[in-house]
């Protein structure tokens, strides 16, 4: 089980505990967040009836994840939205995109369970062949963006590189794994 820290911790953060555990499959990465703490602090985006992909899911609470192959510069971005929506994204190096957004849709819906103290997401995303082929070392930054109803943001990491929140720094990138 990972635990996330917050940029700069402040009274509201510390209300709240993120913890993220991994599970890598031939093909498959499954997540089990736990964002724990007084839920009803945070903002929350309205739950759709057909997630989809989406821009921006980062400038409201979410929870996302980088991946990248062990001595590569190019890495994906999967972010998690409580609404369902979801967005993927593959960078060629550090913040630079390959092109136009992925639309690739998780294996399976996203499973998000809210109550007054926690909010779990559970998902299963499909590895690129990529990073499955020849079974390579995979490291990974566990994110999450907190919007507090007060307005306030936290960001949330592994670990922090840098003097500013900036989640897609590979010297992020701490947690290792390999698809079995």
């Amino acid at each position: 089980m990972e635990q996330l820290q917050p940029f700069a911790p402040t009274p509201a953060a510390a209300a709240f505990k993120i913890l993220c555990d991994l599970d890598f499959r031939a093909d498959v990465l499954e997540l089990r967040y736990r964002v724990q703490g007084p839920i009803d602090d945070l903002a929350l985006p309205m739950i759709v009836v057909n997630p989809q992909f989406r821009d921006e899911l980062w400038t409201t609470t979410c929870l996302e994840i980088f991946l990248q192959e062990a001595g590569q510069p190019a890495y994906e971005e999967w972010n998690f939205s409580p609404s369902g929506n979801w967005a993927y994204y593959h960078f060629q190096s550090y913040r630079q995109p390959s092109g136009e957004a992925q639309r690739l849709q998780p294996l399976e819906p996203l499973l998000w369970i809210r109550n007054d103290h926690q909010l779990l997401l559970q998902v299963k995303i499909p590895l690129p062949q990529a990073f499955t082929t020849d079974r390579h070392e995979l490291r990974y930054g566990l994110t999450a963006v907190l919007h507090f109803k007060s307005g306030e943001k936290q960001y949330w990491a592994l670990h922090h590189a840098g003097d500013k929140p900036d989640f897609h720094r590979p010297e992020s990138f701490l947690g290792e794994g390999r698809p079995n």
